[in-house]
């Protein structure tokens, strides 16, 4: 799994310029007001003054008087241990503006450009869910196979070439019915007529049926708990699994002896 990164870069080569950026984009005047554009999204002003104090202690920008990483910059192996106090600034921004992140990336005045500019995730738009079902039905070809196995190929139109589900669906849905192999009852004797199969035909897909899905408009079903002589039954539609009401019109029934 990705790590993610930290709003706050770590690393002082991205930190010192997240820094100054932060410091001057939100110290600046809100455009047409009188107060701070860190205060227009959720600051205080008493934290935008404790912002610049923070600052000031990394970068002056005056010579006669550097910021403790600009003196690291001027020679970051210097005696005096520049790194660790750089360290320690960088954990004291952290624990000070981190909370002041949470509070700005919900506050109703921050704008995506705010988020750009402070390192906030832009959250994600509304994604719109689609309502109509399916209208396409399924044009199926079984192919039964050996040990009680049909490769269905399922296309989205009567003269297409390759199997293949209609857009926005992600599987075939199957209703389907197994009957063991029954025999005709003699009325006169009650004995069973041999060689005369007893057929039942089912009526809808709810029929004593059972669903079962596919992902693919070419699979190769195994039917289980199979005897030779079954009689299937079953119907397909195209469905969507995240959207089970988008699922379409039931094509079928198909029957196979097995």
């Amino acid at each position: 799994m990705a790590k993610t990164e930290p709003r706050i870069p770590r690393t002082f080569k991205k930190f010192d310029p997240y820094y100054g950026n932060v410091n001057t984009y939100l110290s600046e005047d809100f455009p047409g007001g009188i107060i701070s554009r860190g205060e227009h999204i959720g600051m205080t002003s008493g934290q935008v003054t404790a912002l610049g104090t923070h600052y000031s202690k990394w970068r002056t920008g005056d010579p006669a008087n550097p910021g403790a990483y600009e003196i690291h910059l001027i020679n970051p192996k210097a005696i005096g241990g520049t790194r660790a106090k750089l360290l320690e600034l960088q954990s004291d921004f952290i624990g000070f503006f981190n909370p002041i992140l949470t509070v700005i990336s919900v506050n109703e005045n921050t704008s995506n450009e705010d988020r750009v500019a402070l390192n906030i995730a832009i959250p994600n738009a509304p994604h719109s869910h689609p309502t109509n079902p399916f209208t396409a039905a399924v044009y199926v070809r079984p192919i039964p196979m050996t040990d009680f196995r049909i490769k269905l190929k399922c296309f989205t139109s009567d003269d297409a070439s390759r199997p293949s589900l209609i857009e926005g669906a992600d599987c075939i849905e199957i209703a389907y019915r197994r009957d063991p192999i029954e025999l005709e009852i003699d009325p006169v004797t009650h004995l069973p007529i041999p060689g005369k199969i007893k057929r039942r035909p089912i009526t809808s897909p709810t029929d004593g049926t059972t669903i079962i899905h596919f992902t693919t408009a070419s699979p190769l079903w195994k039917i289980e708990s199979a005897s030779v002589g079954d009689y299937l039954q079953f119907y397909v539609r195209w469905a969507n699994t995240k959207h089970p009401n988008l699922a379409g019109p039931w094509t079928g029934p198909t029957a196979i002896p097995l």
